[in-house]
Order: structure tokens, then sequence, then C-alpha cells
């Protein structure tokens, strides 16, 4: 697998911080369940594949039975809870064109250094009624400029990551051939409140104001046209 000087950083991030990546979600229940909530909103179904499937804390709980991740030390995880996994770049995903109903991206468009390689190949892997599930903290949010300022100080998974605005992943979307439904947000709280589970709220993707109020957003995108046109 030939990756890029990039992606190799990444990954050695994920493999030296598989555990403390994972028990994150354990501690921090009540955000993961929100999250988890608005990922459940979009509506996975079929045939789902995970790209970036991490330790599949997820992935389990969504209905997917496929996931791919470039660290070896999280398809370890993602084992444990019963996934079929596959060490792949998203950018290059071992799947012939048009065998899945969903794709599932969740946290790994700011990990990605080619994003719209990688929706492009999620455009290609997926038929003709397939859906995209995107869920991501964009940098509009409290969080995603929270974490941003993180990685600028060094910490270790925010400092190989770049947050999009809401308006810059419309555009990778459309650029790579999806069009967006619909969006779903949750963990409308701030860092600095009492965290608690939120079922997700949904909004039309142009309401951008709405996606600042939500330090989680899932967008749900559909194939609109051939690449090939």
């Amino acid at each position: 697998m030939r990756i890029s000087v990039s992606t190799i950083l990444v990954r050695g991030v994920f493999d030296s911080h598989a555990e403390e990546f994972d028990a994150w979600f354990g501690e921090n229940r009540k955000i993961y369940l929100s999250e988890l909530n608005a990922l459940r909103a979009a509506g996975p179904r079929g045939r789902v594949l995970d790209v970036g499937v991490g330790s599949g804390v997820f992935a389990h709980r969504l209905g997917a039975s496929l996931g791919v991740d470039v660290s070896r030390k999280m398809l370890e995880l993602s084992r444990k809870r019963g996934l079929q996994v596959i060490q792949a770049d998203a950018k290059s995903l071992p799947f012939r064109d048009g065998a899945l109903d969903t794709v599932v991206v969740s946290f790994t468009i700011c990990f990605v250094d080619d994003v719209l390689g990688m929706l492009k190949e999620a455009f290609r892997i997926l038929n003709s009624k397939g859906i995209l599930i995107l869920g991501e903290i964009t940098l509009d949010s409290k969080w995603g400029r929270l974490y941003s300022a993180e990685g600028k100080r060094g910490h270790p998974f925010y400092s190989r990551a770049r947050f999009f605005t809401l308006g810059e992943t419309l555009s990778l979307l459309s650029k790579s051939g999806f069009a967006t439904e619909s969006a779903f947000g949750s963990v409308s709280f701030g860092p600095t409140e009492e965290p608690r589970v939120e079922k997700a709220t949904k909004f039309k993707p142009e309401n951008q104001d709405a996606f600042s109020r939500y330090g989680f957003v899932c967008l749900r995108a559909v194939k609109s046209r051939s690449l090939t046109q």
C-alpha cells in the first residue's frame, strides 16, 4: 500500500495512541452517544462501509460490517468489536465500482491529506442509490475552534488534523459528485458546559447558521452525477 508522508505520520500517531483514543469515548460517553445519534439519524442502510473506522466504536453501532483504516492498531480494536476490516488508504479503496449501499466517513475528513480523492473513491464504490454519511466537527463550531487551537499547541491527534468550515465541506462534496440532502446536528453544548446526551436535530444544509450551534454535524449526501461528465 503506497501512501503519502502525511498519511504515514497520521498512521503513526494512531498506532501509538490507539488505546488512548478508544478510551476517550468511554470517558466522554454522553458526547459519544450524542454523536452516534446524529450518525444514526442520517439513516445508514444495506451494506455499510466505515472509512477511517478507527477502533470501530461507531461502526459496530451503525450496522457497518466493513471498515478500512491506515492504522494497524486501530484495526485490531475494530476486529475485537466484530468488524471485518482491511488496512487501506481512504484514497484507494479495495472495493469494486458500485459495490456498497452506504459509506460512512466520521471524524476522518480532518485527517486525510487528499479529501477530494477520498470522496471520489466513496462516489466510485457506492451504487446508483447509495448514500454517503459524513460526520465531522466543523471549524464553525466552538469545538472545532478549540481542537484547532489545541492542534497548534501540539496535541497528539489534533496537530495532524485540519478542520473545515461548513462551506468548505459542502464544496468538496459537490466537486466529488455528491448532492447534500440533509444535515443533522448534536452536541449543542460548548466545551465548558456540562455534557448531556442529545437527540439529533435535522436541518437543511443551506441553513449554514445552524452549523455553528452544534459541535458535531452529520451530512447525508447522494450521488448526483457521473464524475466523467
